[in-house]
Formats: C-alpha cells, structure tokens, sequence
C-alpha cells in the first residue's frame, strides 16, 4: 500500500473549544468540530458472505475512520455496482447523520435467513460527504466483512 492511502488520525484534547485543530482533508461536525471522518479509497480484497452466498465483493472500497468522543474501527464502503442488491431487503430504519447524511437501512436475507438493519447506505448525502453516494457499508458487529489489503496479499 502506498503511503498516499495510509491514514494517520492525531487526536489532540483541547478544554477551550476556540484552540481545535482541525483535521485537513477531513469532514468537520459544524457543530462539535471534534467530531469529523476521513475517507480514503483503499485497494485489497474485500467480501462479506451470509449462509454461504456472496453478498458484496471488490479489489477498490472505500475506508472511514470517524473520530468523536471515540476512535471508531474503519467501516469499508463497496459501491453498490459490487454489492448483490437482490440479498438486500429494504427496512423501515433510518437514520441522520451530521457528517454524512440521511442514512437508509437494509436487511440482508439468503434463503430465509435474515440478518436486521445489517446494511446501509447513504443516498442523501450532506455537501462534502459525496464519495459516499452510492456505497453500501455493512455493520461489522452483524456481519463480518473479510479485508485483506494490499499489503498482506
């Protein structure tokens, strides 16, 4: 992997919010800027499988790293030409985020086996947050996602 797709967050703790550094090439919270996501386009293989099918395959997604309160764990976006919609169940759920958008939900569903809300994507997204518009992510404390990138091919 080249240095170029590696990404190094720094986290600095401030008590006066008029001294926050901001994170370049990052999308900032307007209103808490501690909060913000980066999102970088990573190479490897990436799958996730349910009951045996292939639901979502890719050698190109897109990895976030969220920072709040908490370091979250990289999500990996596949663009929706990768993901097998036809496994995808449209759910009721949605949910607004301030860094990316209106978030719509899906459950994935093979041969009667359902997993809840496991999917999402953003369809509505918020100015600067466009890379994400037709990616799906999948929630990694439902289903696993199996990454192998570049560098450990």
């Amino acid at each position: 992997m080249s240095n170029s797709s590696k990404t190094r967050v720094t986290i600095e703790a401030h008590t006066d919010p008029s001294t926050i550094t901001l994170v370049k090439k990052a999308i900032h919270n307007p209103k808490e800027p501690r909060h913000y996501m980066t999102v970088n386009s990573v190479e490897g293989h990436f799958s996730v499988t349910h009951n045996g099918v292939s639901i979502a395959s890719t050698n190109k997604a897109l990895e976030m790293l969220e920072v709040a309160h908490i370091l979250v764990r990289p999500i990996y976006y596949f663009h929706k030409s990768n993901v097998h919609s036809k496994h995808l169940v449209p759910s009721t759920k949605e949910t607004q985020c301030p860094l990316k958008g209106l978030a719509r939900y899906y459950h994935i569903s093979v041969a009667e086996v359902c997993i809840e809300n496991a999917v999402w994507s953003y369809h509505q997204t918020i100015p600067g947050a466009q890379i994400i518009k037709d990616y799906y992510a999948f929630d990694p404390s439902l289903i696993k996602v199996d990454i192998k990138l570049s560098s450990t091919l």
